[in-house]
């Protein structure tokens, strides 16, 4: 038979295995870090895989610092878009990114607050007369023309609203642009950053014009099965509005005084 403990010392052992649960659940001894796993795709030069199988470009040094700015380390993964899209929408991955927040998206994914534009752009032989009559995705129908575009994309999703049925899809933008050129469809869709155009680092290149079509918002698409997610929102949200602060106090306003 047990011994029975008197009364104060019971009480006191009582006191103190509570006290532990409760400064235990408080105040942990060693916080695990959060991770974030985010699904890209090699788009370059926004983000590609280097030769030493570090995922780098503009896009990923943008991710790095939200990160940073939340609290989150960073778990990346380069896959083909339309996998990475499964993968995340099964929970096995808790974002993608650049996402653009889509209608047909919401049921399986959050959207976190607008990071940057995306530009779809028009990519089309420079000796095709065929992409004057373009200007919009509206046009493309009205002419019949043949496509290219990144399967699964925000794009793509674009051209089935529109009704637009006859194009090809491949799982990396490397091939498109030649594909073109040989001739294989009229013209290419493709992303590209607003800033491209207005510095004019895109363009002309060999037989190969390309000319911005509509704008796309992006940002991350959270994936509505991960673990954690709505904690991960909330700081990757403020992460991203402390970016849009800073940027906007850096902005030096023109001087339109006249010098004298």
């Amino acid at each position: 038979m047990f011994k029975q403990l008197p009364f104060r010392k019971t009480l006191a052992l009582l006191a103190y295995v509570h006290f532990g649960f409760l400064t235990s659940a408080l105040f942990p001894a060693a916080a695990e870090p959060l991770v974030l796993s985010v699904g890209t795709f090699h788009l370059p030069p926004y983000a590609y895989s280097e030769d030493n199988g570090k995922i780098a470009g503009s896009s990923i040094d943008t991710l790095q610092k939200l990160a940073g700015l939340a609290g989150l380390t960073l778990d990346l993964k380069m896959l083909p878009w339309k996998r990475a899209m499964v993968q995340a929408e099964a929970g096995e991955l808790d974002a993608l990114y650049p996402c653009a927040p889509r209608p047909e998206r919401a049921r399986a994914f959050l959207f976190t607050q607008t990071l940057g534009k995306d530009v779809v752009s028009l990519v089309a032989k420079r000796s095709d007369d065929k992409h004057w009559q373009i200007s919009s995705i509206n046009d493309i129908k009205r002419h019949g023309a043949s496509l290219v575009v990144l399967s699964g994309g925000a794009i793509e999703s674009l051209l089935k609203r529109a009704g637009i049925k006859n194009y090809i899809t491949v799982q990396e933008k490397d091939p498109m642009a030649l594909m073109v050129h040989l001739g294989r469809v009229d013209f290419a869709l493709e992303y590209q950053r607003r800033l491209d155009f207005d510095s004019g680092t895109l363009g002309l290149v060999d037989n190969i014009i390309t000319k911005p079509l509509a704008e796309m918002t992006y940002g991350l698409c959270l994936s509505r099965l991960a673990q954690n997610i709505d904690g991960k929102m909330v700081r990757l949200n403020a992460a991203i509005q402390d970016l849009q602060d800073t940027a906007s106090q850096t902005r030096v306003a023109p001087d339109f005084s006249e010098e004298r």
